[in-house]
């Protein structure tokens, strides 16, 4: 697709060859007349006051207010028909001939997809709009001009090879994407490159997990035009660092292992009421310990796995508690203010600085509590104000920790 520019380049005077098409200039002058050459197939007349009848020279007029005017240079030959060529003469300080083309410098700007095996994307010089929707297979983008042309789409493999390819060398840019799975990442790859990124939290972007034809195509065209006009509309977030998301692995790789464990105790609990049983009440801890005399017969060899694996839950997560421990004393000493109140361990007070990441972010510590969704709803209109829940936005892991310690 081909796109004029708004300022084209000055065209040199051009001339034909074959046959020779009418080129107008308007003119402005009082006294310039028109001069007029016709050619035909056996003899072309001169248009000027000093010609021979062989040799046919170029048409001047010199009759501008101003200091000089270049010759209009026309030429037929060897042709049937010679149209005639009028030029005039304009009153600016130099009369330039008018091309009948005026496309001959545009830039052409191409639409990309994917390829084979490979993802390309025009990478014209000047400040470009992209806008990302992360798959986890595929990555739909969509590039936009200055003037909010669409210059290049398409689609490209969600791996750190191909986001190499696309943006290693692109003339740096305004990136916006969604927050997800693999957000983070990428966007740190891509600031390494020196493009603006702009991550937007998905809760604010209606326009687009509303939208009635949503697809990767338009998810990636909304995101790019939201970015273009005003990248606040897509309330953009911050990734935590790369360090610091792998500490907090750990955090979530414990919450995995107690949800497992959980999951393994109820089921054994289940199972055994379900054959007129019932287990004693226990920790955790002490779970395999205290009901292993208390499994029916008929059980055991069903619930001996369960027990089994329950025991090596629990040999993980205190693993987990070690690791944690070290983390907060050694890795992140700062964690130590947020431990000072009761009921706040070395779990909850780490889980909390890695969530945070960045405090000075925040203009007031008031507003981390609207962070992590637990300031009440509004839905307030003229004298009616309602009560509503707390809105639970933000990270919920965090969430129940800082509730469990309250309590």
């Amino acid at each position: 697709m081909t796109k004029h520019s708004k300022s084209l380049p000055k065209a040199k005077p051009a001339t034909t060859t074959k046959t020779a098409k009418p080129a107008t200039t308007s003119a402005t002058t009082k006294t310039a007349k028109p001069a007029t050459t016709s050619a035909t197939a056996k003899t072309a007349k001169p248009a000027t006051t000093s010609a021979t009848a062989k040799t046919a020279k170029p048409a001047t007029t010199s009759a501008t207010a101003t200091t000089k005017a270049e010759p209009a240079i026309t030429s037929a030959t060897a042709t049937n028909r010679a149209k005639p060529a009028t030029s005039s003469t304009t009153a600016t300080t130099k009369a330039e001939p008018v091309t009948a083309s005026a496309t001959t410098t545009t830039a052409k700007k191409k639409r990309t997809s994917e390829l084979p095996g490979q993802a390309q994307c025009a990478t014209p010089a000047g400040r470009f709009t992209i806008g990302l929707d992360l798959g986890d297979r595929s990555t739909a983008f969509c590039v936009l001009d200055t003037d909010g042309a669409i210059v290049a789409e398409g689609k490209l493999k969600t791996t750190q090879a191909a986001i190499d390819q696309q943006f290693a060398s692109l003339a740096p840019a305004r990136v916006a994407l969604e927050a997800g799975t693999h957000s983070g990442w990428i966007s740190r790859l891509i600031e390494s490159y020196g493009h603006e990124v702009i991550v937007a939290n998905p809760r604010e972007v209606r326009k687009i997990y509303q939208n009635d034809r949503k697809n990767d195509r338009s998810d990636a065209q909304i995101l790019a035009r939201l970015a273009r006009f005003d990248p606040q509309l897509l309330e953009p977030i911050r990734h935590r660092t790369a360090p610091m998301q792998a500490d907090l692995a750990t955090i979530r790789a414990r919450e995995t292992l107690v949800t497992a464990r959980t999951k393994c105790i109820n089921a054994t609990r289940g199972l055994v009421k379900s054959m007129g049983g019932r287990l004693p009440k226990c920790s955790t801890e002490s779970f395999c310990e205290r009901v292993s005399a208390d499994v029916p017969a008929e059980l055991e060899d069903a619930l001996r796995p369960l027990i089994t694996a329950i025991q090596t839950l629990n040999e993980q997560i205190r693993c987990c508690d070690v690791q944690i421990e070290t983390l907060a004393t050694e890795i992140y000493p700062q964690s130590a203010l947020p431990r000072q109140v009761g009921g706040v361990g070395a779990l909850t007070a780490l889980a909390f600085i890695l969530t945070i990441a960045d405090g000075a972010r925040f203009a007031k510590s008031r507003d981390i509590g609207p962070y992590l969704g637990l300031v009440p709803r509004q839905d307030d209109s003229g004298d009616h104000s309602s009560q509503l829940r707390i809105t639970k936005a933000g990270d919920p892991y965090l969430r129940r920790l800082l509730v469990g310690s309250a309590q």
